[in-house]
């Protein structure tokens, strides 16, 4: 079990700055040294601190926008020999808010997201990812045919990290994400490259 808080503040635009809580419960199974397997549930509530929501008429309600989103997921691990593991992660949500107008807020999703560290040496190893998710949104239509908006997004990542010290360890990455979806607004494509230090302690 576990809790975690979140404070994401904007100080040029109010209206995206809230607070989450966010619970969580999880059962491990731990088969054979080699591989594990866990099931679990997570809630998190989050609430703007300047947002009201608003009603399908556009007029703000009076009371500030909550969002809450609830998770059930399933991951399996596998480690093949000394150097490799895989591990698949399974997640079916649902995203809800009580802001009207935005009914884009509202959806059920699922994603499957499947990864793959190598290690190389002691301190050099790599993480790859793949990632899909399918939103099917509650109420928001397609701007081109009029029906129900669905989203299919796909995420690649291919991550190496080498440690320096026990502390500090230096990453690059690349990531690619495109998103499809009978909604013609809705359709791009991206990548991004990176480099940072990470400090652990």
């Amino acid at each position: 079990a576990d809790y975690k808080f979140e404070w994401l503040f904007f100080p040029y635009d109010e209206d995206g700055s809230y607070t989450s809580n966010q619970y969580s419960l999880f059962l491990q199974n731990n088969i054979c040294d080699e591989f594990y397997h866990k099931c679990g549930f997570r809630s998190e509530y989050r609430f703007y601190t300047d947002r009201q929501a608003l009603g399908g008429n556009k007029l703000k309600q009076g009371d500030l926008r909550k969002d809450v989103r609830y998770t059930g997921e399933y991951e399996a691990g596998i480690y093949l020999w000394d150097f490799i593991k895989i591990k698949e992660n399974i997640r079916i949500y649902r995203n809800d808010s009580n802001d009207q107008y935005y009914d884009y807020y509202d959806y059920y999703a699922f994603r499957t997201k499947t990864s793959l560290v190598t290690i190389f040496t002691e301190k050099l190893y790599s993480i790859t990812s793949f990632a899909y998710t399918r939103k099917l949104y509650d109420d928001r239509l397609s701007t081109e045919n009029s029906v129900h908006q669905k989203d299919n997004f796909y995420v690649f990542n291919a991550s190496l990290l080498y440690e320096l010290t026990p502390s500090f360890t230096l990453a690059t990455g690349y990531s690619y994400r495109e998103n499809t979806s009978n909604e013609p607004l809705e359709k791009y494509s991206g990548s991004i490259c990176t480099v940072g230090l990470y400090y652990t302690f």
